[in-house]
């Protein structure tokens, strides 16, 4: 009987054993898979930040290059608007001989 009761006792432990191996082999797993599910994040994460760090430079480098299209837009357009000027001076004066030529024509007749 005391056998018995011995091999009882060693079921009931060997029992208890397995099942808090098995318990823990189910933790251990559900820990691996959120350590890989983290790792995927984490290099998602890098990806999006390395990816926004290379549009941030592109983006810098595209207002340099606009910053530097605009000054000569602005440098031509003032010297487009001098030219005007000129132009527009040059037609009046021209407008007003024509006028008082015309005027000294129309005198002599």
């Amino acid at each position: 009987m005391r056998s018995v009761l011995l091999l009882l006792n060693v079921i009931l432990l060997s029992s208890a054993f397995a099942e808090d191996i098995l318990s823990l082999q189910q933790k251990t797993n559900f820990a691996y898979e959120q350590m890989k599910q983290a790792e995927r994040e984490a290099e998602a994460a890098e990806y999006q930040a390395k990816t926004k760090q290379e549009q941030l430079m592109y983006f810098k480098q595209r207002i340099v290059e606009t910053e530097q299209e605009l000054k000569s837009a602005e440098e031509e357009l003032k010297a487009a608007n001098a030219k005007k000027e000129v132009t527009i001076k040059r037609w009046r004066a021209l407008s007003d001989t024509l006028s008082q030529e015309w005027r000294k024509q129309e005198g002599h007749r």
